[in-house]
This record gives structure tokens, sequence and C-alpha cells, in this order.
């Protein structure tokens, strides 16, 4: 009876473990905790790239800006220190290309230009811009005088340059301007004079071939723009009138 007892109890020990191995399987294993991924390192945006190569490449690079009138000035679009006419600024750029831009104090004229530099060093800029502005108020008041000649000359010319002899020389007889009335066609040593040097400049000659009053027997010199020229035909139709007077008369 005792050791039917005892298998007895044995066996609801082991009935026990039994139980409590199935509840066991039933729950929920929890899960492993996954590793951390390895961070990779950041990869640099190629703007940040091209930025970095542009500062391995920056050069001390000095712009030294001469006005000969006084102007302001941009950079690349940036506004600088203003220059009084015949001094200069300074100021460091980079290597590469850049847009310069001078501006008369009026805002009338300017002019602008662009550069590019490779190599350190120094490099100076100059703005003429008197010339530009005398253009202008030469084209805008219809005439020049020039200092030299005391010469005064239309700022246009007949706008035509198929003109004969004859044809130019009654468009300048004919011409009224600034309160004159007696133009004439140069001879050929004073048109001459006006292409030599840069006081073409001061006009705006929209044709290649320019009549004169200088004749030989049937003939009458042609002068072409660049200071070379011939004789031609007084009824041949070549050439423009471009009119002067003499000053002071």
């Amino acid at each position: 009876m005792r050791k039917f007892r005892v298998y007895s109890l044995a066996l609801s020990v082991l009935f026990a473990f039994i139980v409590l191995g199935l509840h066991a399987q039933d729950e929920p294993q929890p899960k492993p905790k996954p590793k951390p991924a390895a961070t990779a390192p950041a990869k640099k945006s190629s703007s940040s790239a091209k930025s970095t190569a542009a500062t391995a490449l920056a050069g001390p690079v000095t712009l030294v800006v001469i006005c000969d009138l006084d102007c302001t000035w941009k950079l690349d679009g940036e506004t600088q220190r203003p220059i009084v006419g015949g001094t200069s600024a300074k100021v460091s750029v980079q290597y590469g290309e850049h847009l310069i831009e001078a501006t008369t104090a009026d805002g009338r004229d300017s002019l602008k230009v662009d550069r590019t530099w490779k190599d350190p060093g120094q490099s100076i800029l100059q703005f003429a811009l008197k010339p530009v502005t005398d253009k202008r108020v030469t084209l805008e008041r219809g005439f020049w005088i020039d200092p030299d000649s005391k010469l005064m000359w239309a700022a246009h010319d007949s706008g035509r340059s198929d003109l004969t002899y004859r044809q130019a020389a009654a468009y300048c007889q004919e011409l009224s301007l600034a309160g004159y009335t007696d133009w004439r066609l140069p001879a050929r040593s004073e048109i001459e004079d006006l292409e030599r040097g840069t006081r073409e400049s001061y006009f705006r000659l929209d044709n290649m071939r320019y009549r004169t009053s200088t004749i030989d027997s049937d003939k009458a010199y042609v002068m072409w723009k660049g200071g070379k020229g011939n004789f031609f035909s007084l009824d041949f139709p070549v050439g423009s009138a471009l009119c002067v007077r003499r000053s002071g008369e």
C-alpha cells in the first residue's frame, strides 16, 4: 500500500511537469532584439563637393578697377565702392570667370567686360567712360566740334551709300542742323584727318564709303571707312554724305 502511494505521487509530479511543458510551448517566445545596423558615413552632396573644389581652387587675384569718370561698379552683380574719376579701387577675386560693369555717376552710360583669371597676381582693368558719354552727347545734339581743327561735323551721315557726287553735295547744301544751313561736303584731307585716331568714335558711321569735295578732272575722291579711298566718276552712285562746316562762322 505504501509503494502504491509512492508510485501515485510520482505519477502526479510527472503529470504536472508535462502540463507545465505544454503550457510553456503555447506562450509566445520573445524575439531576439535585432542588432543595430552599421551606420554608413554620410555622402557629400555634389554641390558640397563642388564648393569644396572651388575653395581649393580659390586664388589670390587682386583686381584693380580704374574709371576715367566718377562711376559706380559691380563685380558679378554685386555693387562695390564708388570710384572717383581718375582713381582706383581694389578687390580680391577668386579664380574663374567674372563680369565687371562700370556706370557713370548719372547712370546714363556704362561698359561691361568678362574676364577669366587662372593665375595669382594683380590685374588692372580700366574703364574709359568719357568716350562713351561724348558719343552719346554728340548723337543726341546732332553734331561734334573738333577741338583741334574747329570743324563742326554732323553726327549722322546721309544714311544712303549709293549717292552720286551731285546728290551728296546737294544733301549737305540742303541740310539744316543746329541752326546752321552752311553745311558742305568735306575735303579729302578733312575727312582723312577725321578718320585718323579715334575721332570717328564720336559718330555713328553707318556706311563704308564717304563722298568728298575733292575733284580731279571728272572724278571725285571717295574715302573708305578705314582711311583708304579712290577717285570715282561724278555720276557713279557710290558713297554717303557726311557733312561739315567751319565752327565760329
